[in-house]
């Protein structure tokens, strides 16, 4: 998989209540643990994923406070807020990303 790295400034995640619970029950990834990923951590990373424009999804790289290091992909909603769509842990093909940026 090719990615973009970019910067986009996300303050805010935006959760609907079954991307909760299947992130939770298929990934075991809980909505901490994202958010930590993308807040807690200064070395996350946010590369361009798929779509254009207004469906277009971006792909967070981050680590929790217990070094739990996790894909997020989220949607851009402008104004700093990202749709939660999954999240799950990184393959090892993305942790060498993260750890090369």
């Amino acid at each position: 998989m090719s990615y973009n790295t970019i910067y986009l400034k996300i303050v805010e995640l935006v959760w609907e209540e079954w991307h909760i619970e299947h992130i939770a029950a298929r990934h075991n990834v809980k909505r901490g643990e994202a958010e930590e990923a993308c807040f807690e951590d200064e070395n996350a990373r946010v590369l361009r994923g798929k779509g254009r424009r207004e469906g277009m999804l971006y792909y967070v790289l981050g680590k929790t406070l217990r070094g739990r290091c996790l894909f997020i992909v989220v949607k851009h909603l402008g104004k700093g807020k990202a749709k939660v769509i999954t999240a799950r842990d990184m393959n090892p093909s993305e942790k060498r990303r993260y750890n090369i940026l």
